[in-house]
């Protein structure tokens, strides 16, 4: 099931199956929703290439909570990983 909710200025949610990538994503990385807003396919690419849409700035492991990016410097949004295995938020804030 994929769910992708934005909050102007605060946060946006995925809860996504395992067809992304970005539950490899590392701190630094920025990434693409090839997707939709409703249905996301976050993927990393490039920083420089001009597709990213957001910089990877911290990373929640072992959660769906996406309440802890709040706390974190310059997050305009969150994305939500979520397995069988394993579960990540990743904290999503502008591009250098």
């Amino acid at each position: 099931m994929l769910i992708f909710l934005g909050l102007a200025g605060l946060l946006a949610i995925a809860v996504v199956a395992s067809r992304d990538d970005a539950n490899f994503a590392k701190v630094g990385d920025c990434v693409n929703n090839e997707g939709t807003a409703a249905l996301p396919d976050m993927t990393i690419t490039s920083c420089s290439d001009g597709t990213a849409d957001y910089k990877v700035i911290e990373i929640l492991p072992n959660t769906t909570d996406t309440q802890g990016c709040r706390k974190v410097a310059g997050v305009q949004s969150a994305y939500t990983y979520q397995s069988k295995t394993k579960q990540v938020v990743l904290c999503l804030g502008p591009i250098d």
